[in-house]
């Protein structure tokens, strides 16, 4: 009976060993798994908003979209929801309206989240000294914050309102290219 004993000494032994082993091994990357959390949470607690989101963008007034369950809405710098996510685009604020894509066209919605101009337009840029580019029907226009054409949709490329350069835009129309002025300015 003792012969058979010290044959499982030796096997025995080493099991416990591995499980020793193992056991060491599991608490490191629990520890270095926890330090690199501690790390990422700063000690001056530089983490202001958890690191929650499917994608950020850049704070814009004090809003930034972000993606949760690939739907898109806005956080405050507290990383409180403002804006629940249920859109499928958005672009960052800007004179107190953002762009939205809602069922395949993009719209205009207030920091509260209210639809302040209707989804209508193919694509949809940011407002920039009053006037958005937007495209609907193939063509680009520069509408107002109210959802009015300013400068109707009638070029087949036209610059973002930002690229106002000395308060004029590229604008194309079949071949040929030319300028628009900006005429809130």
């Amino acid at each position: 009976m003792t012969y058979f004993l010290s044959l499982l000494r030796a096997p025995l032994k080493a099991i416990l060993i591995t499980v020793a082993l193992l056991a060491a091994v599991t608490v490191c990357i629990l520890s270095e798994t926890q330090s690199n959390r501690a790390q990422a949470q700063g000690t001056n607690n530089a983490i202001a908003v958890p690191l929650q989101f499917e994608e950020a963008e850049k704070f814009s007034e004090g809003l930034a979209a972000v993606k949760i369950d690939k739907k898109w809405g806005y956080i405050n710098q507290n990383g409180e929801s403002v804006i629940p996510p249920q859109f499928k685009k958005v672009k960052p604020f800007s004179q107190g309206l953002a762009a939205v894509k809602i069922e395949g066209k993009w719209g205009y919605i207030s920091k509260k989240g209210n639809r302040v101009i209707a989804p209508q337009f193919d694509e949809a840029d940011s407002f920039f000294q009053g006037l958005a580019r937007v495209k609907i029907n193939g063509k680009y226009g520069y509408i107002n914050k109210q959802g009015q054409f300013i400068i109707p949709a009638q070029f087949d490329e036209a610059e973002k309102t930002w690229h106002f350069a000395e308060g004029l835009a590229r604008v194309k129309i079949g071949e040929k290219w030319g300028y628009i002025r900006n005429p809130l300015k």
